[in-house]
């Protein structure tokens, strides 16, 4: 799937309905408690001597992860895929956290990164383990710090943006190099976008006339997208793929790389924007625009890059049964129409 041509893998999956729902069951039911230990001892050569779980993916339901505190004194994290399709973006994670690292920014160090090699086996990823929380479990106790790791994240953001890439759109290993799947930024945003559309027209989530409505500023906007030059995207920055360190109150890492792109770095930014409120939003661009302007387009390019993500969201929503959550989405879209009327 890492190497098709999509816009979101977990919205784009080639998957049925049906089979991504049973997702949920598959992994209710997958016991993998004896799988963390051998593979630390295989890949590390040392023993587990305590293991917490720590969930499953949210959505797409990719992998489920552990703390290992092992019996060398060292705590890593064991990200265990047991999915039908390999995890060919584990590799790139691995690679992208290495280039941040080289450039100065905080990101785990990967230890060993393993694909199966039968239809039976699973893909595993051991990293190591920083910070003390993710954001989004910090913030639900200490709700009073979300302007300051609002602005904080944001700063930590502008850092990731720094590494340059080539290609645009989702990233895949080419030659032992990572780059974009398209050709132009355009190709990676428009990207099985009339699927989309006639997906949320088919389950009479969008009309006939909505539809045409977002392509017409789609059409009128698409100046916007064109780019000359993309940069290292992290693809999925929200907070609960943050680490924080509360001791010292700062970013540990951004992490959970599956949707990485190459492209324009106020992607990033609007999708971080689809999660919080207009006023966390503005402190985090306070805090990423701390040292450089922003772009004189940035409103636009903001409401043009939230229409597509919502646009992929509410598809999202509705393959994985969150019909609750589409709404939301649709609100998103008119929100992002507006600005862009």
């Amino acid at each position: 799937m890492a190497h098709d041509l999509v816009f979101d893998p977990k919205a784009d999956s080639p998957l049925s309905d049906e089979a991504l729902k049973a997702k949920k069951e598959r992994y209710a039911r997958f016991d993998a408690d004896a799988a963390p230990e051998r593979i630390a001892r295989e890949a590390l050569g040392a023993g587990v001597k305590k293991r917490e779980p720590l969930g499953v993916g949210a959505n797409a339901f990719d992998h489920l992860v552990y703390r290992l505190h092992m019996d060398d004194g060292r705590t890593i994290i064991c990200r265990i895929n047991a999915d039908a399709i390999i995890a060919e973006d584990f590799p790139i994670e691995a690679m992208l956290y290495g280039a941040w690292r080289a450039a100065g920014v905080p990101s785990p160090e990967v230890y060993n990164v393993t694909l199966r090699d039968t239809p039976a086996g699973i893909d595993y990823m051991l990293l190591e383990s920083v910070g003390t929380s993710d954001l989004e479990k910090h913030l639900a106790q200490h709700p009073e710090d979300a302007i300051e790791y609002a602005r904080a994240s944001g700063a930590f953001l502008a850092r990731l943006h720094t590494a340059p890439a080539s290609g645009f759109g989702m990233l895949k290993l080419q030659d032992g190099s990572l780059q974009g799947s398209h050709e132009t930024w355009k190709e990676a945003i428009l990207v099985r976008m009339e699927e989309t559309l006639a997906y949320l027209m088919h389950h009479q989530i969008l009309s006939s006339e909505q539809t045409d409505t977002i392509r017409s500023a789609m059409v009128q906007n698409d100046g916007l997208l064109m780019l000359s030059r993309g940069v290292t995207l992290h693809g999925d920055y929200h907070n609960a793929n943050i680490l924080i360190d509360d001791n010292h109150k700062e970013i540990a890492a951004a992490v959970d790389l599956s949707q990485a792109k190459s492209g324009d770095p106020i992607y990033d930014i609007a999708f971080y924007g689809t999660y919080v409120s207009a006023e966390l939003f503005s402190a985090f661009c306070g805090g990423y625009f701390a040292s450089a302007r922003r772009p004189e387009d940035f409103e636009k390019k903001v409401a043009l890059y939230q229409l597509r993500i919502y646009l992929s969201k509410a598809k999202l929503r509705k393959r994985f049964g969150y019909d609750e959550r589409i709404p939301a989405a649709l609100s998103g879209i008119e929100r992002a129409l507006g600005v862009l009327s």
